[in-house]
């Protein structure tokens, strides 16, 4: 999938993700065997789940296409993955 097919234009990707959509990639392409410790890995995790969950992207028609999961269930794993509940976009930004 290219930057900017879902959520984000090039341009923009950087500003709310912290790492380079080649960043990204890398961190999908050794996924599962990653270490969320590590800062571009855990901004990877983080930020893409809370722009897919609370940046207003406009791609939620096509949330069925990419992501088998429902948001809520999405939600329900990004605050088990961070030990907390997220409340909002901005409480989920790191």
């Amino acid at each position: 999938m290219a930057s900017g097919e879902v959520i984000l234009n090039d341009w923009e990707f950087q500003t709310l993700f912290g790492i380079t959509f080649c960043q990204l990639q890398g961190v999908a392409s050794a996924w599962p065997v990653v270490d969320d410790s590590d800062e571009v890995t855990f901004l990877a995790i983080n930020n893409s789940l809370n722009n897919l969950l609370g940046y207003p992207h406009g791609a939620e028609d096509k949330w069925k296409k990419y992501i088998s999961a429902s948001p809520a269930v999405v939600a329900q794993i990004f605050d088990r993955w961070r030990g907390s509940g997220v409340q909002n976009y901005f409480t989920g930004l790191r």
